[in-house]
């Protein structure tokens, strides 16, 4: 009999997915997200589990899009078939027979081996006089045989060749023959055919054969994996065939009982409404019920989900995920402040409040309160932090503080500990109005836990902690109340805000903040997580002056600036290294006391420079030509090249590197608000063209005046017309790119005898289209 049944498969049957591939993906309808969030599911959700249904704003699924657990099945499988067959096989073996890409194609000359005792043939040595082996390579004819059929994959792309290979009927006759003639005594080997006929006659023109043989067989089955992949295909047949509310019932018994399919269970669950899922779950048992609340509470009402599993069991695990997804969703929704780089969003304590207790309902808070105080659910912990955390939220401190105390009885792990110690921190800072000694002694120990301890802890200790938010959240408020204490120098301390530097005397008294000797406890907090050092604040200030051409006092601040060491990642080591950084050395990429015809920065940067020139070296020219000017001589000279140096140090020029500093903060392809005059502005490179203009005594050097001048109008009308008004934006397409600038007009009237004219027409295309060469 076995022999007829292996020549009936192996000369008909060609396919391309395992035999352990159970219905995943194919009748389905239709991924890191926690930025802004403290409260973490990792940490307060007990079953690993749950973790792709973790709340993610961008995604649908918390973990990605991996529903398959293929993998955990691939390793069950091996080993099953290891505890059948004893010494017959080893793992190496079972892993090629049953996962090898290249098995399909021996089955064939594997059927004729064994057939014949050939145990040469086989790419293993086994006994194949062992029924069991023999078992083996039956199974292996049906499960690799039919893998064309059962694995079908396609390119998504192409719409017009989706053609879908169904199992012959006669060929699952075949099957179903030998499962019946298995003796039962061969519990193993029978209960992996009836998986395999399960899986045949989904994949089959009739697929509700596929029900009705798991209604008439399923009792005959133990409740293992093969059973669960199996009531897995008929929720799926079910799908199919349209009958969503019994396919969804099937899905929550899956949900509800084995973990390895809940992710599946939820993506290919359909979403129904209140009243549709009341009447679907009437009959099922409770625990049935919670699973199918908590998956239409992923789609759905979280709230309202959590109220109805709480109702049918209250000890059920499915709800914890459900609150946590609850506050992570307040929390994307209240926690929403920016970045250092960016102004707060917290005005004001009463504004801060305000807006947290208009996102947390009374009465929701309420009912998660009365539920934590019930102690009928299996996570207290869970519940005791979630309430204090709303608590914290509906500005009810004292009453957080409670929960908190609640719930450190019930914390177990470090992290758990952490999380707790977390919380209650942020619902301290939240309870203060004002900053005094004693909350700063108050606050103190646990802000260096926050801002020092845990970011130098090994990253696979706390890795579920969701500290990062917190730290920005905490400077930002604590910077907010010294705001509004007047107190704007601790307020920068704690939390930089763009253009605090600009005003010289703050940046002079930040300077003397910082040099002060015997700093509290408190301060050196603060200073120790200062991202700026004086170096910057130096360098700063001596570019603000810069632009304002007061050049003595910007080299004055360029001598106070020392040598510091600075921590940097090397990518290609793969670890942090010290270096020692002098910002008065740095070199700029370019000349910047070139001009130009046409400004093309990284060719001037390319460029082979006979002297590099820091921003030091810079400023300590400018003071030379200056002083030079100032005596009358070569004036021309002189001039032109500390216009040029301003014209390269602005947006337009091959020196923007001169205002790269980390307290300015303009390193981008355009300028913010809080800069744009200061770096599109021409004001100083008109002042010393024009002081060169004045000076110049022959054609070329009045043709090249004249040219620059036009450059300084058109960057004019650039950043007028296009970039001030609109920040991210440069005129092109039919925008106007080119007027008659009056450098143009004078260098065309009278300098059109000079080569420097010629000079200009070879390099510079608008000028020829002004001159309708072009």
């Amino acid at each position: 009999m076995n022999k007829k049944f292996l020549k009936l498969f192996v000369t008909a049957i060609s396919v391309l997915l395992s035999s352990w591939g159970i219905y995943v993906y194919g009748c389905a309808d239709g991924w890191w997200g926690a930025y802004n969030s403290v409260f973490s599911p990792e940490i307060t959700v007990n079953q690993s589990s749950y973790q792709p249904f973790f709340y993610d704003a961008e995604n649908l699924f918390y973990s990605g899009d991996a529903r398959s657990a293929q993998q955990q099945f691939l390793v069950e499988n091996v080993q099953d078939w290891k505890t059948y067959l004893g010494t017959f096989a080893t793992e190496d073996a079972l892993s090629y027979y049953l996962y090898n890409d290249t098995v399909p194609e021996y089955l064939d000359n594997w059927r004729v081996a064994v057939q014949n005792n050939n145990t040469f043939e086989l790419p293993y040595l086994w006994d194949v006089k062992d029924q069991k082996v023999k078992n083996f390579f039956i199974f292996l004819q049906i499960a690799r045989g039919t893998e064309q059929i059962t694995n079908q994959t396609y390119d998504y792309w192409d719409y017009d060749n989706r053609q879908q290979l169904k199992m012959e009927a006669h060929k699952i006759v075949a099957v179903e023959n030998l499962y019946n003639k298995i003796s039962s005594t061969d519990s193993f080997f029978k209960n992996r055919m009836w998986f395999q006929l399960m899986r045949l006659k989904f994949y089959s023109d009739n697929i509700q054969s596929a029900i009705t043989f798991f209604d008439q067989t399923h009792k005959t089955q133990p409740k293992n994996t093969l059973y669960y992949r199996a009531l897995h295909y008929v929720a799926g047949a079910n799908k199919s065939q349209g009958n969503y509310q019994k396919s969804n019932e099937i899905l929550a018994q899956l949900f509800d009982e084995f973990p390895l399919l809940q992710h599946a269970a939820v993506f290919e669950y359909r979403p129904m409404t209140h009243k549709e899922v009341k009447i679907s779950i009437q009959k099922l048992q409770p625990a049935h019920q919670a699973a199918f609340w908590a998956i239409q509470g992923y789609y759905g009402d979280a709230l309202d989900a959590m109220k109805e599993i709480y109702a049918v069991d209250p000890s059920s695990k499915h709800i914890d995920f459900l609150l946590t997804r609850y506050i992570n969703i307040i929390e994307s929704q209240v926690n929403i402040y920016g970045d250092s780089w960016q102004p707060t969003a917290m005005k004001s304590v009463n504004d801060f409040r305000k807006k947290m207790k208009k996102n947390v309902d009374a009465a929701t808070f309420h009912w998660v309160q009365e539920v934590a105080k019930e102690g009928k659910v299996t996570n207290p912990f869970l519940w005791q932090v979630a309430s204090g955390y709303l608590a914290s939220m509906q500005t009810k401190f004292s009453e957080a503080t409670g929960y908190y105390l609640n719930a450190k009885q019930y914390a177990k792990t470090d992290n758990q500990k952490n999380q707790l110690r977390l919380l209650n921190l942020m619902n301290e800072i939240a309870k203060t109005d004002k900053v005094d000694k004693k909350v700063e002694a108050r606050l103190l120990e646990d802000l260096n836990w926050l801002h020092h301890e845990l970011p130098n802890t090994d990253y696979s200790k706390v890795e579920d902690m969701r500290y990062s938010y917190a730290i920005t959240w905490s400077k930002q408020y604590l910077s907010m109340l010294y705001k509004q204490q007047k107190n704007d120098l601790f307020a920068e301390v704690v939390f930089s805000k763009v253009g605090f530097y600009k005003n010289q005397k703050q940046s002079e008294a930040m300077e003397q903040f910082l040099l002060k000797p015997n700093h509290s406890a408190w301060e050196r907090l603060w200073i120790d997580l200062y991202e700026f050092k004086l170096a910057d604040i130096y360098e700063s200030r001596g570019i603000y002056l810069f632009y304002q051409d007061k050049i003595d006092e910007a080299l004055a601040e360029f001598e106070k600036i020392t040598p510091f060491e600075r921590k940097t990642y090397n990518w290609e080591k793969e670890r942090d290294e010290t270096q020692l950084v002098d910002y008065r050395t740095i070199p700029l990429p370019g000349n910047p006391f070139n001009g130009k015809i046409k400004d093309c920065n990284d060719c001037e940067h390319a460029a082979r420079q006979s002297i590099k020139y820091s921003s030091f070296d810079l400023l300590k020219k400018i003071k030379e030509m200056k002083a030079k000017i100032a005596i009358g001589e070569d004036v021309y000279n002189n001039a032109l090249l500390v216009g040029n140096a301003f014209y390269n140090a602005s947006y337009f020029g091959n020196a923007r590197a001169f205002y790269h500093n980390s307290i300015i903060n303009e390193y981008g392809n355009s300028i913010s608000k809080e800069h744009e005059k200061m770096l599109y502005g021409m004001g100083n490179v008109k002042k010393y063209y024009t002081l060169a203009q004045n000076a110049a005594e022959t054609s070329e050097q009045k043709a090249k005046i004249a040219y620059m001048l036009a450059k300084v109008e058109r960057n004019d009308f650039y950043s007028n017309t296009y970039f001030i008004p609109n920040e991210y934006y440069s005129g092109y397409g039919n925008n106007v790119m080119i007027r008659k600038w009056k450098g143009f007009e004078e260098l065309k009237n009278n300098y059109s005898d000079t080569k420097y004219y010629q000079d200009v027409i070879a390099e510079c295309g608008y000028f020829r289209k002004y001159l309708g060469l072009q």
